[in-house]
């Protein structure tokens, strides 16, 4: 995925950031906050720093998939 065409909705590494800080919030407010609220306030607030991160080496796309298993 090229930095130039980026979407945080087709990276599934920040969909699944968006979904866990749309429980938090969620729970936060007592009540379901809906995906695109969610969204919208997680881009606003932490997009820059995650498109940083998302990029850089020291991402590691096992640690932002609800798939990873981790070994111990």
């Amino acid at each position: 995925m090229s930095k130039e065409k980026y979407s945080f909705l087709n990276d599934e590494c920040a969909k699944f950031e968006i979904r866990k800080h749309k429980w938090m919030i969620s729970e936060q407010a007592g009540r379901e906050i809906g995906f695109a609220t969610a969204a919208v306030d997680w881009i606003k607030n932490y997009g820059d720093a995650w498109r940083l991160y998302r990029f850089s080496k020291l991402f590691n796309q096992d640690n932002h998939t609800e798939l990873s298993v981790r070994q111990h």
